[in-house]
Formats: structure tokens, sequence, C-alpha cells
């Protein structure tokens, strides 16, 4: 703030110094007209004896603008209206300067800065693996919430960015709840929560009624009830919960994607009750079709190419994060694109918000249709040019 300031004192102080010497050159220039006119009208007057006007002072010029805008043709308020524009100028400027570097966000965490995330998922997810893997790049410390903890638990003195959790230990629930709280330099700050059932689902068909219990217990029932045991223990008043919602499959009707249909109608379920907790900032992101490296990582049976998840996944989750944990201007920003926190609902990934449109089965139908025929004629013209060679 110094150095801002140092460097509006030193335009000050040049426009000044420029404007007092206009100034004085004006006005050395007046009184050498008036000391003209005044010899001129003596020796006139000598020699001819003849009436002349004699001017005490030089009436001021004022423009057609003069009425609008004080100052512009006239020479006696040029002194204020100049230093006036000058210091609004450079104001103006210092202050676009500041609010873009306000709003501006790091492509990671700041190395003072301690932040950890919470994510109720399992890694063997690709989706949830490539968010993880991207918050770590971030510098966050990622605390994973998963019964299936104990497999990737033997890895924890190799990765100090990864800190598994089994959701029934007790002791575990209890370590986070102590990381998140005590005092630390820098001081820890619990950044967000991530609720990410599995996304990227497989099978097609009905599913037999116990492997639908075992989804709905290990991607909802498990998660949720841990979320509700720390909710009392939370440090922040506002602290960011963000649904990931597979609700692709639901929006276009697929029915059979049953585990799909479940999972997006119980995290909607989800996401209506956490909202009645005054203490939580509740958000759901619908997903759409994402490509880990090229291939697509959900939906596959579309038989579509998706967004890539870095651009179309990664920093828009990021960007949520820190604009809810940044500045006062940034948490304003966050207030007015979101309605004053009354609409926190977000599409991410290539059809994600067309779904939702009353056409949209039909145009996805067209699509995958268009998109075969195309697989089809490549693959008949590779066959024939192998033919010829």
């Amino acid at each position: 703030m110094s150095s801002d300031q140092d460097f509006v004192d030193k335009l000050f102080n040049a426009s000044f110094k420029l404007a007092k010497k206009s100034i004085d050159i004006a006005d050395s220039t007046t009184h050498s007209v008036i000391n003209s006119i005044g010899n001129i009208k003596d020796k006139v007057f000598d020699s001819s004896n003849i009436d002349v006007f004699q001017p005490e002072t030089v009436p001021t010029t004022k423009g057609i603008f003069s009425g609008i805008l004080p100052g512009i043709n006239s020479i006696e308020p040029i002194k204020e209206n100049w230093m006036y524009g000058l210091s609004i100028s450079a104001t103006a400027l210092l202050i676009i300067w500041k609010w873009n570097k306000l709003l501006c966000l790091p492509d990671h965490i700041p190395q003072n800065e301690n932040m950890c995330v919470l994510v109720l998922g399992d890694m063997s997810d690709p989706i949830i693996r490539s968010q993880v893997m991207d918050l770590y790049r971030r510098r966050f410390t990622v605390f994973i919430c998963s019964e299936n903890s104990s497999s990737f638990k033997q890895f924890e003195e190799e990765t100090d960015f990864i800190h598994p959790i089994n959701p029934a230990s007790p002791s575990d629930l209890a370590f986070f709840t102590e990381f998140i709280t005590q005092g630390s330099e820098p001081p820890r700050k619990l950044a967000s929560i991530l609720f990410m059932p599995n996304l990227s689902y497989q099978p097609t068909g009905e599913l037999p009624v116990e492997s639908m219990q075992h989804e709905l217990k290990t991607n909802i029932l498990t998660y949720y009830n841990t979320l509700i045991k720390l909710i009392p223990h939370l440090p922040n008043s506002n602290t960011q919960i963000i649904l990931f919602n597979p609700s692709l499959t639901y929006n276009l009707g697929t029915t059979h994607h049953t585990t799909e249909l479940f999972i997006s109608g119980f995290i909607t379920s989800v996401f209506k009750a956490l909202k009645n907790y005054k203490t939580l900032s509740i958000s759901m992101v619908n997903l759409g079709l994402f490509q880990v490296r090229g291939q697509l990582s959900n939906y596959k049976h579309m038989r579509l190419t998706g967004k890539d998840i870095s651009c179309g996944l990664h920093t828009p989750i990021y960007k949520m994060i820190m604009r809810h944990n940044g500045n006062l201007l940034q948490q304003f920003v966050e207030w007015l694109s979101t309605c004053g926190g009354k609409y926190q609902i977000y599409y991410l990934g290539k059809f994600s918000y067309l779904s939702t449109l009353p056409f949209a089965p039909f145009l996805m139908k067209f699509q995958i249709s268009i998109a075969s025929s195309f697989k089809f004629a490549r693959k008949f013209i590779a066959d024939k040019l192998t033919v010829l060679n």
C-alpha cells in the first residue's frame, strides 16, 4: 500500500508543478499585455488627447461549454480545475488497478496460507481422483473420507498432502476436527467440503437389489451421516459445501442407468436438506461429459466427446473455493453472482445445462447418430485403403 501511495504522491507533485509553471507563464504574459496596453494608451492619450478606454483587468474569455463545465476556455479557474482533473484521473487509475488486483486469483494458494479440503468420495473413481490431484497441485491439504481408505493408507507416509479418513472410525474423525480447529502457523482453514459420490458408472441395465443398496450406502448414506456428525464441529460460520450431481442421465430420462438416476435424486434431496443449515453455504454442481487425457471418463454409453476436465471442472471448482474464502471484494462478487446466495446451482461439463431443456433428448440422440455415422464412415474408408495397399 505504501508503494501505491508513493506513486500517487509523485504523480500529484509532478502534476502540481506542471500546472503551477503553466499558471506562472500565463500570469506573466497577462501582466505584460496589460503593461503594453497601458503604455500604448498613455502615448496615444498624450499625443491626441483622445479618450481611450482604460481596462482595469483583462476580461476572462469563456467558451461555449463554460456554463456546463466551469474552467473550459477560461483563465481564472484553470488552477483548481486542472488539479482536480489530474487528481481524479490518478485516483481512477489507482482504483481500476487495485480492483483488478483484488479480483485476480492466483494459480495456486500462496505459501503463507494453509487451506485444507475434505473430499467425501472414493479415489477409485477417475473424476474424483483427478479432482484430488488438482487440489494437491494447487497446494491444498486434502482429506479423503471413504470406506476404502485402508486401501491407500499405506501410502500416507509418502504423501503428506493426502490424509485418509475412515468414516466408521471415531479416532479418524476426531483427528480431522482437531486438525482444523487447533492453532498453527500459518493458521489452518477448512476451505471447502466436496461431496462427491461415484461419478463414472460403467455398467448399464438393471442392478440387483443388494448391489443397489450397497451403492446407495457407500455413495450417499455414509457420506451424509459423516457430514452430519462434523457440522457441529466446523470452525467457520459459513462453511462451503459443494455437492457433485451426475444429473445428465436423470435429465435425459435414460432408464437403463438406474444407479445414476437414484444417486442424482438423492444428491438433489441432500442439497435441499442442507439448505436449512444457516451456518453452511451449499452449492450443487450438475456434471456433464468430461474427458481425462482425451478419453471420455463418464457417460461412456453416449459415445460422445466431452469437455477437458482441467478447464471444465478443475478450474471452476478452484475459483468457487477461492472466491468463497477470498477478500471482501471477491466474496461480494460471489454474493452478487448467486443473487445473495439464493441461486447456487452450477452446470459444468458438456451438455450439463443443455440436458435441462425440453428438446435435449432429441438433440442428444441426433448428435449420437451423427457421431456414429462418421465413425462408421471413417472405419469403412480406412478398411478400403488397407485393402488397396
